[in-house]
């Protein structure tokens, strides 16, 4: 049995839509706290693309996602902090939909399914939604979960089933900085983070979040750049009316390390995070094949 990992720091943010949740434990209850877990998920230097490194809010290590080097099934292992095994993730090889498979430790029992994770429908092209179906829903009519990505703003949210609920949120970072405080690297020294505001961009927009807003549902600042005037625009929080500063050279956030996949993961409380991080595993693996 995995040890329970270290209690997580308990960043002020908002309450999920729809209320406090009861405990939704999938993989295990103590990964089910009752307040907001935010993490973040970056992709291992390895052979391996599907190798990630998931820290908490003090850069302490959570989990980790291990895959192997060559494999005939597209396979991801997430383990705990101890290296020990939880989940084994499975895309199912012939499957018009994506299927994946995730069953608990390094089984591939059937008595071992925790659940399936597969797209809505066959053909999506500017989004991605997933449904997810706890072993128990044999039937799979209704899903129990259920995943909604845009593939312009690489975020994605989840849901309660087919309702309004909203249980956690993820950001990929392709373009983003982390600034802190010194000459540390520690999250709790970070002051701020820019990142773009969308992936495609004619002009360059960077939304910027103090390190006191983990939500990061609306930036504390905006940046505006403009390609002709090689000039750029600091406006406060959202408005395009106050800004606060003016640049006549462009300044363009450089493409993150070795193009590095990360994101940034927000559960709410009492949800698994351990369950929310392997489907954003599998969601990031499905947008892949799709672009690829």
């Amino acid at each position: 049995m995995a040890a329970p990992p270290p209690m997580l720091p308990a960043p002020p943010a908002p309450a999920p839509t729809g209320g406090q949740l009861e405990p939704l434990p999938v993989v295990a209850p103590h990964y089910c706290v009752p307040y907001v877990v935010a993490l973040n998920v970056k992709q291992d230097m390895s052979f391996a693309e599907g190798n990630f490194t998931i820290t908490d809010a003090n850069d302490a290590v959570v989990l980790r996602v291990k895959s192997p080097v060559f494999t005939i099934h597209n396979r991801r292992f997430l383990r705990d902090a101890a290296d020990q095994p939880l989940l084994c993730m499975r895309e199912k090889v012939f499957s018009l939909h994506n299927r994946w498979e995730v069953f608990r430790g390094d089984s591939y029992n059937d008595g071992d399914l925790l659940f399936t994770a597969k797209t809505t429908s066959v053909l999506q092209l500017f989004k991605t939604e997933m449904d997810i179906f706890l072993a128990s829903n044999t039937a799979m009519e209704v899903c129990d979960f259920k995943m909604k990505g845009s593939f312009k703003e690489r975020s994605c949210v989840f849901y309660l089933g087919n309702t309004n609920t909203m249980i956690a949120q993820v950001f990929s970072m392709p373009n983003r900085w982390d600034v802190f405080s010194g000459d540390s690297s520690n999250r709790c020294d970070l002051l701020f983070t820019a990142r773009k505001s969308s992936v495609i961009q004619l002009r360059t927009h960077l939304d910027i979040f103090l390190a006191t807003n983990t939500a990061q549902l609306t930036c504390d600042f905006k940046l505006k750049c403009s390609f002709n005037d090689r000039s750029w625009v600091l406006y406060r929080g959202t408005s395009s009316n106050v800004d606060i500063a003016q640049v006549r050279r462009q300044y363009i956030v450089p493409s993150a390390v070795l193009g590095r996949r990360t994101f940034d993961l927000t559960v709410f409380p009492n949800v698994d995070y351990a369950f929310i991080t392997a489907l954003v595993l599998i969601s990031d693996e499905i947008c892949r094949d799709r672009q690829h």
